[in-house]
């Protein structure tokens, strides 16, 4: 997915290496956004988004690149952990963020039992797997997808449309 390469050289009885190629960060990659690149791109807010992520660092992540831009975030690691949390927050809820293939409850099971509990509240769905699989696990066309690897930046820019009900988005 990010144009890279892995050689593979085995020798019986002497053991197998592996090289990893990946081609050159991009200058500045890891820093972050300044606010005024932040305002200049509508990512800052104040509402709340729920992060449902069965990988620990992915959740972490998307959590403090949401939170140091103002957004309040409630985590999960599991669909059903997500649907607990819900019923026992009182608070307001303006979107959720999850997986789409999580053990247990896929990210399309929790967004369907999510009209049970909080009617239109909009769902970015993000992934690894590539379009078909997605298409297979039933993301319906319309609904937002966030294909993993993501930044910090490209995240909080679609929160942010999402949020404000922007159109003409790409759903990739």
């Amino acid at each position: 997915q990010m144009g890279g390469h892995v050689a593979v050289y085995s020798e019986a009885g002497l053991g197998t290496s592996f090289k990893l190629y990946l081609p050159p960060a991009e200058e500045n990659a890891g820093e972050a956004p300044t606010p005024a690149e932040d305002e200049a791109h509508g990512a800052r807010g104040t509402e709340t988004v729920l992060v449902v992520e069965d990988d620990d660092a992915v959740r972490r992540s998307a959590r403090r690149a949401l939170a140091s831009r103002g957004y309040t975030v409630l985590e999960a690691a599991s669909g059903d952990a997500a649907l607990r949390l819900l019923r026992e927050h009182g608070g307001t809820l303006d979107a959720v963020l999850t997986d789409v293939v999580m053990p247990g409850m896929s990210g399309r099971e929790l967004a369907d039992s999510l009209l049970e509990i909080r009617a239109r509240v909009p769902v970015i769905f993000m992934s690894g797997y590539t379009s078909d699989i997605i298409l297979r696990r039933r993301i319906r066309e319309g609904e937002w997808i966030l294909e993993k690897p993501f930044s910090a930046r490209q995240l909080a820019e679609l929160v942010r449309r999402v949020l404000d009900g922007r159109t003409g988005v790409p759903q990739r």
